[in-house]
């Protein structure tokens, strides 16, 4: 999943239609995500778009491993009667 560069928290899938989010992808590359109808461009600097077809896969993934590490710290909490 990317990460905002400039609204931390905010992902892909929050874009509102045409909305543009500059984020920063697993090798550290920083590109602008703008949300169109079916998907998103993705560009990187001044070079042609690419389109992105929408797919939901991804969509809960980085939710998923925050409430893993939420449910561990909550373990780890209760473990040590804090």
């Amino acid at each position: 999943m990317t990460t905002s560069t400039k609204t931390p928290g905010k992902t892909i899938y929050d874009l509102a239609l045409h909305e543009t989010l500059a984020v920063k992808n697993r090798y550290n590359d920083e590109l602008d995500v703008t949300r169109v109808p079916g998907g998103w461009i993705e560009r990187w600097g001044k070079t042609a778009g690419v389109f992105v077809p929408y797919s939901p896969e991804f969509k809960f993934a980085d939710m998923a491993r925050k409430r893993d590490a939420l449910d561990e710290l909550d373990e780890i909490e209760q473990g040590h009667g804090v």
